[in-house]
């Protein structure tokens, strides 16, 4: 079983990207966000979860350890296949989903292409506890945070042309306690200079 790869890309298509690893092409199926990040020839590492068909053999790449570990909780859940996990994951961030499931926000959960209300409840029975569980430091927020504010700093950073992924390396690095007083615009300010590594004002 593939558990991690490093190695540089070689291909970059709608939906996966090729790994090539020691003359091996490896086919990564992974989420929009990630995908939209890569460059041809840009060496990259993938946590891996492999998943075994009776007729294939998928390998579902992730930039970050906790996304992987998201991503395993969210198939362990009845009804929601690898490619259901992956549109969720394309379509909310880790905060973003984090905090739908522990404030169980079935609008936000049932609002993503292919669940319904039952799906979305029966995600946020099975996981809300189990997710507050993971180590997920780095990447969750205080569920005291606004869910709208937070959807509104990732269409603000995007656009100014960054990914959700940047954005919540960004946020991981702002002080938790800021982050529940913090205004909209000053959030998006603090979250630009840690992006720029400290050259905006």
């Amino acid at each position: 079983m593939i558990a991690y790869i490093e190695g540089h890309v070689s291909l970059i298509e709608s939906s996966y990207a090729v790994v090539l690893v020691n003359g091996i092409g490896y086919h990564l199926i992974l989420n929009k966000t990630d995908l939209d990040s890569l460059s041809l020839g840009e060496k990259i590492n993938f946590f891996v979860h492999t998943n075994v068909r009776e007729d294939a053999i998928d390998l579902y790449g992730f930039r970050q350890r906790e996304q992987k570990q998201i991503f395993q909780l969210l198939i362990s859940v009845s009804g929601v296949g690898p490619k259901l996990a992956l549109a969720i994951l394309s379509t909310l961030s880790t905060p973003e989903l984090i905090s739908a499931l522990i404030e169980k926000n079935i609008a936000v959960l049932s609002g993503i292409s292919g669940i319904g209300k039952k799906t979305a409840e029966r995600l946020i029975l099975e996981l809300k506890e189990k997710i507050q569980k993971l180590n997920l430091a780095s990447l969750s927020l205080p569920s005291a945070m606004d869910h709208s504010s937070l959807t509104n700093l990732h269409q603000a950073l995007k656009g100014l042309g960054y990914s959700k992924d940047q954005c919540e390396k960004a946020l991981a690095k702002i002080d938790a306690q800021e982050l529940l007083h913090m205004p909209l615009e000053t959030l998006i300010k603090k979250s630009l200079t840690v992006l720029t590594g400290g050259k905006t004002s």
